[in-house]
């Protein structure tokens, strides 16, 4: 199995969601074959104020984040991440609707993991 490692740094600069799209889309250009992850930490290391990560992040990471969703055919999320963040099933986004190309879902599937697997089953709302 042959496993690659890219990390692409993004400044406050970059934070224009298109220009970020065709860069990922450029640097990957098959989506199939990537699994793309997303984190956010502050310099101490901390993933979370008051118990939910979105308050973490500035324009940029938004985008990014806004960014990788219009790659994904899936996110996935952990569970406990998903009821804190209130995660909805994501809706086509008309920024990159144009991009996903034939035969791809309008937006990605929000798929949980959990270890308890004590999720509603009517998750998401």
């Amino acid at each position: 199995m042959l496993y690659q490692h890219k990390a692409i740094h993004v400044t406050p600069d970059d934070a224009d969601e298109t220009d970020l799209y065709r860069v990922l889309a450029d640097r990957y250009p098959h989506p199939e074959r990537y699994v793309r992850a997303n984190m956010i930490a502050t310099i101490d290391g901390a993933i979370s104020v008051s118990g939910r990560s979105g308050q973490l992040g500035g324009p940029t990471d938004r985008a990014v984040f806004r960014t990788l969703r219009g790659l994904a055919d899936v996110v996935l999320v952990g569970a406990a991440t998903a009821l804190a963040e209130t995660y909805h099933q994501p809706q086509p986004d008309p920024q990159f609707s144009a991009h996903r190309g034939a035969g791809r879902p309008a937006a990605p599937v929000l798929a949980l993991v959990s270890r308890s697997l004590t999720i509603d089953p009517a998750y998401p709302p």
